[in-house]
């Protein structure tokens, strides 16, 4: 919203499709939709029929543009092998909802879409349960108490600290080597790391530092696993595999947590979510036409341009 008390579009969106009010700024005047009749003094407002029949049309507009952004998230995170939420959640902050709230919504759409990529990833035999369950179940953790310190934080410190994440995403993209783990091989998959008490025990305490880093800024916890399962032992394939088993553990306690504290909006998050599945199903098939070196290049330079949106 401006200073001026007038409500940007991507307000409206928020507030409509959600079908509720989001705070509002001091000097905000709110006159009233067609067929809306507001007790006491004032302006009284009759609904013409063609506009009843807008107005009936305009929730079906708001969510198929939420599907659609939820298409384009899946197509880039399938793409770069970056879960959605670097970008779900500056989105729900530009359409009006508050930073927890957008951290929250975000993660309905990551549990949506990181069940559908576990069993695709099952199938082909790249998941590690074993690793998986355990950094997931240190994620349960940290994810409880990510939840829990955002709202202690000022949404101003929270764009400037999540602009500087989007920055190290993009010099990981532009300065890595070789294909995107979007699209492994078809390898079998390899016998479990160290059985050790000890590789058990660090593999929970990483759990706990993603869950928490990824509760409280919103992302998945990919960009951080993906690498650290590589450093445990595991292969590409299973490490991509592997994390989305550990993000859906986290995603779904973050959400929990988040939902207790009334900060998801579920209507935006599973028009999110479910396009998508569609998207990251697209991103699959295409990211074989494109340059993987091209491709993180550009992207790279999206997420700067985007942390400097967020920063300013």
């Amino acid at each position: 919203m401006s200073g001026t008390g007038v409500a940007s579009p991507g307000i409206h969106i928020a507030r409509r499709f959600s079908g509720r009010d989001l705070p509002r700024p001091a000097g905000y005047h709110d006159h009233g939709m067609p067929g809306q009749r507001r007790r006491g003094s004032g302006p009284q407002y009759v609904q013409c029929p063609a506009r009843q029949s807008q107005s009936l049309r305009r929730p079906i507009i708001y969510l198929l543009i939420m599907i659609v952004v939820g298409v384009a998230v899946g197509l880039g995170a399938s793409f770069s092998g970056l879960g959605g939420g670097f970008l779900m959640v500056p989105l729900g902050i530009f359409w009006g909802l508050s930073v927890p709230e957008a951290v929250g919504t975000s993660f309905l759409a990551i549990v949506v879409i990181s069940l559908s990529a576990v069993i695709a990833h099952r199938r082909l035999q790249h998941v590690n349960r074993r690793m998986g369950l355990l950094l997931g179940a240190g994620g349960l953790l940290g994810a409880q108490v990510g939840a829990r310190l955002l709202p202690y934080v000022a949404a101003a410190t929270f764009k400037k600290l999540f602009a500087l994440i989007l920055v190290l995403l993009a010099l990981r993209m532009a300065l890595s080597k070789g294909k995107t783990p979007a699209s492994p091989a078809i390898t079998p998959e390899s016998p479990t790391p160290g059985r050790g008490f000890w590789q058990a025990l660090a593999m929970l305490l990483l759990g706990v530092l993603v869950g928490v880093a990824a509760s409280f800024s919103g992302l998945g916890g990919g960009f951080l696993m993906v690498p650290l399962a590589i450093l445990l032992g595991l292969s590409v394939q299973e490490a991509v595999g592997t994390s989305f088993l550990a993000i859906l553990i986290i995603s779904l306690s973050a959400l929990v947590a988040h939902g207790k504290l009334a900060h998801v909006n579920y209507p935006i998050g599973l028009a999110w979510g479910g396009g998508g599945i569609f998207g990251a199903q697209i991103g699959a098939r295409l990211l074989t036409y494109v340059s993987g070196p091209t491709f993180k290049n550009i992207f790279a330079a999206f997420l700067v341009i985007l942390a400097i949106r967020m920063f300013w």
